[in-house]
């Protein structure tokens, strides 16, 4: 309820939501000219919790409402079924959602898309069945989506940026926090917050950007680095200048990325390649083979040799196991992206090793003096926290980076 002029009134909340919708059609279902026993599914990103709970229950309202208008009941009723996976952000258990509910043939398909490159091949298959597909609260860019329904993120991320700059006196620094690393949406909030305070609020600087689905690989990270001392405690002997946990990473090492081809490396010319240091419990032979390739690049730790990444990034060479190195080595292969070397990468393979894979602890081989310490983490593991901590994300092929256009 609410008062005015002294006099309670009872407020329709949902009425008021729906009439802030644009376009207005998405706020009544007028016009609407279904069949009875229509069937629509509706597919969130959970399948439970306070939004999505919401979710499902306007949903279900709003076909009360369109059985309402349109007089059908009993077995002509439109139908509706909310779907999500149990667990919060599951990319592989939605699209097994999506694949169930496309065999159920419904009309249409409204899906909340967790991940933004994942569900062409349902889509493609959704649209020579005539099945109408619809996305909220998330963007693709596959172009047979019928309608998109999602807040102006641009303009949204502008005025979170507004508001939080008068909250801080026009200056300091920003963290950012984001819900989601693989969703357009979550990239065009980030992109328009960063953004709005670099041209509107030039005193007030963002620091690094957090994904929340990546956060307890980079608790986990940060832990190792610290125990492995990497970072400075309090009470203890840091490197000049560097204050209590402050990463004393680059006084420690001399990391250097080069083109495959450029005349520094000496790998190939001056030096032979060595051979590559294989991931998998067998230690099988790694069949790539690096070389003084076009789009190739290596990365030095100390003047040795130890990543080197193909054109496109599908494959990954390491030249050892060591957990320090290769964590100094990967965040340099995010510059290639950031400094518009790269379009994009994916990397799908490490030391012939899935990158999205979670291997036991790797044995030490003898003729590798470089190897993992038996009993010690497993290098994809490192590698993987240290790449999404630089602005990877998973993807179903791989763990992806591109070039941001905006």
């Amino acid at each position: 309820t609410t008062t005015v002029d002294g006099t309670e009134e009872k407020v329709d909340a949902e009425k008021v939501r729906l009439d802030a919708m644009d376009p207005s059609a998405y706020g009544n279902v007028e016009g609407l000219d279904l069949e009875a026993g229509t069937y629509i599914s509706v597919i969130g990103k959970a399948s439970g919790g306070d939004f999505w709970d919401s979710v499902q229950e306007g949903a279900q309202k709003a076909i009360s409402d369109i059985n309402e208008s349109l007089g059908y009941k009993g077995e002509d009723r439109v139908r509706m079924v909310y779907s999500g996976p149990s667990e919060a952000g599951d990319v592989d258990e939605q699209v097994n959602i999506l694949d169930e509910e496309l065999a159920r043939y419904p009309q249409a398909v409204g899906i909340s898309i967790i991940d933004s490159q994942s569900g062409d091949v349902q889509f493609d298959l959704a649209a020579e069945n005539g099945i109408s597909v619809v996305t909220y609260d998330s963007l693709s860019n596959y172009q047979n989506v019928m309608a998109k329904i999602s807040t102006d993120n641009d303009a949204a991320a502008a005025e979170a940026a507004d508001h939080l700059a008068e909250a801080m006196g026009e200056s300091g620094e920003v963290l950012i926090f984001a819900h989601d690393s693989r969703s357009l949406t979550t990239q065009e909030r980030v992109d328009g917050f960063t953004q709005k305070l670099a041209a509107d609020h030039p005193d007030i600087t963002v620091g690094n950007t957090y994904y929340l689905d990546a956060l307890e690989d980079l608790k986990t990270a940060i832990a190792d680095e610290i125990n492995a001392g990497t970072y400075a405690k309090e009470g203890q002997e840091a490197a000049p200048g560097a204050s209590a946990y402050t990463p004393v990473r680059r006084t420690r090492y001399s990391v250097t990325l080069l083109a495959a081809t450029d005349p520094a490396n000496p790998y190939g010319a001056a030096l032979p390649w060595p051979a590559p240091v294989a991931w998998d419990s067998n230690r099988t032979p790694i069949k790539h083979k690096p070389g003084r390739k076009a789009g190739a690049v290596v990365i030095l730790v100390d003047g040795e040799l130890t990543l080197y990444l193909e054109r496109g990034g599908k494959t990954l060479l390491p030249f050892t196991d060591r957990a320090d190195r290769v964590g100094a080595s990967a965040p340099l292969i995010s510059q290639l992206v950031r400094a518009g070397v790269a379009d994009k990468i994916v990397i799908e393979t490490a030391g012939g090793v899935d990158v999205l894979s979670t291997p036991g602890p790797l044995p030490p081989a003898p003729d590798q003096p470089d190897a993992a310490v038996e009993g010690g983490e497993h290098p994809v593991l490192t590698l993987r926290r240290a790449l999404l901590a630089a602005g990877f994300y998973a993807t179903p092929r791989g763990l992806r980076m591109r070039k941001d256009y905006s």
